[in-house]
C-alpha cells in the first residue's frame, strides 16, 4: 500500500505536502497561527500505518484549504521575517498554488476507499460503511 503514495500521480502533491507540513511544525508561530485558524485542531493525522498517515494528513490539507491559504496571506504571515525566506516564499507560492489543491484533492479522493478499508480491518469502522464507501468509488 505504501507504493501508491510512490506512483508518478501522486508523488509530487505528497512531497509538497509533507515540505509543508514539515515546514509549519517546524516554526512555532506559524503552527500557532495555523492552529488558531483551524480552531485548535492538529493538522497531521495519525493512520494505523505510514500510508494511511500520508493519505490523512492529505484529507486535513483538503478540509482545511482555505483558512491555510489566508493564513499565507495574512498580515501574520508577512509580519514575520520567515515570510522573506526563501523557503518561506517557496512555501507560500505552493500553498497559494490552484495546482497544489487540485493534486492534493485528487489524491485524497482516490485513495479514500482504501483508508475506509483500512479503518475496518483495524476495527474502526463497521462493514456497512465498507459497502458504503466501494459503492461511491
Amino acid at each position: 500500500m505504501e507504493d501508491i503514495g510512490k506512483l508518478i500521480e501522486f508523488k509530487p502533491w505528497i512531497d509538497s505536502a509533507k515540505r509543508f507540513t514539515t515546514f509549519i511544525y517546524r516554526h512555532t508561530r506559524i503552527l500557532s497561527a495555523m492552529k488558531e485558524r483551524k480552531g485548535g485542531r492538529d493538522l497531521m493525522k495519525v493512520g494505523m500505518t505510514r500510508f494511511a498517515t500520508t493519505f490523512l494528513t492529505l484529507q486535513s490539507l483538503c478540509k482545511y484549504r482555505e483558512p491555510l491559504r489566508n493564513l499565507f496571506v495574512s498580515d501574520d504571515w508577512n509580519n514575520l521575517k520567515l515570510s522573506n525566506t526563501t523557503v518561506g516564499q517557496r512555501v507560500c507560492d505552493t500553498i497559494i498554488a490552484s495546482e497544489f489543491w487540485n493534486g492534493v484533492e485528487d489524491c485524497s479522493r482516490a485513495t479514500h476507499p482504501l483508508l475506509v478499508v483500512l479503518r475496518i480491518v483495524y476495527g474502526d469502522e463497521q462493514p456497512y460503511e465498507l459497502a458504503m464507501a466501494m459503492r461511491e468509488a
